[in-house]
């Protein structure tokens, strides 16, 4: 049919969409994490299984596997949102609700001279979610564009974060992920301590042969679902982790003095 031409008659009246069927367990998981996400203390099992009328024994499985992709966190056997939902916001292009400013990064950056990152745990790896600095080795820049995740264990900031897990969530990932990467399992198993007693981790070719770096949690304290680190080359970073440290470690405190401020 030519552009200008006209029917003789209307077209039928398109028949309406049907409704979209909802699926029992995605139901489940949509009302689990809108119940969490309202309760700012978290909830415990049982009182998520009030929450959603349904017994215990039905949710168990469906808040485990939520807890082991990040979408859940447990702490003192509650459970609050975790940092996956955080990591998709920022993969759609949306600004996280609170959380370091830009600026923040770039004037560590600045002081440190040295890349400085962002990273959120989700599930068993880490997600890089903010940068600030040179790129002084460029080809990792798309792990931070792209939102790709890395091993827990290859990474500082994984290691910052897992030193500061509860120990039974410790010794699963161990089990799960230490025959995978045996090399810097030991490695980190050597430096637990250290790292627990100055709250700072420092690697050296540890899932990349080019790069240091050095990395302490956020968080205020206790366990941690993120870290902020420093990366560079070794000249840029070895030699300087103590100092580097240390000043991660102000920022920190100076952000979360921020943060509770009125």
């Amino acid at each position: 049919m030519a552009l200008d031409d006209t029917p003789d008659t209307p077209p039928p009246a398109a028949a309406p969409a049907p409704r979209r069927p909802h699926h029992r367990t995605v139901d489940r998981v949509a009302a689990l994490l809108d119940a969490v996400a309202r309760a700012p203390m978290g909830l415990s099992l049982s009182q998520l299984a009030t929450r959603l009328e349904a017994p215990v024994s039905s949710i168990q499985g469906l808040v485990n596997g939520l807890t082991a992709v990040g979408y859940l966190t447990e702490e003192d056997k509650r459970f609050l949102l975790g940092p996956a939902t955080y990591v998709l916001n920022l993969a759609a292009g949306r600004r996280p609700a609170a959380g370091v400013r830009q600026e923040d990064l770039e004037e560590l950056a600045t002081r440190t001279g040295a890349d400085v990152l962002v990273a959120v745990r989700v599930g068993d790896s880490v997600v890089y979610t903010s940068h600030a600095g040179p790129w002084s080795i460029q080809r990792l820049a798309y792990r931070v564009t792209e939102y790709r995740a890395s091993p827990m264990l290859c990474t500082a900031a994984g290691w910052a974060i897992l030193a500061h897990a509860d120990e039974r969530d410790l010794r699963a990932h161990l089990a799960t992920e230490g025959e995978r990467y045996p090399r810097q399992t030991t490695e980190f198993l050597d430096r637990i301590e250290h790292i627990r007693r100055t709250g700072m981790a420092y690697t050296h070719a540890l899932g990349d042969p080019e790069v240091s770096a050095v990395a302490v949690p956020l968080g205020g304290g206790g366990q941690a679902d993120a870290a902020i680190l420093v990366i560079g080359r070794h000249e840029q970073i070895d030699g300087r982790s103590n100092e580097l440290g240390a000043q991660l470690q102000e920022a920190v405190r100076a952000w979360e003095s921020r943060q509770d401020q009125p």
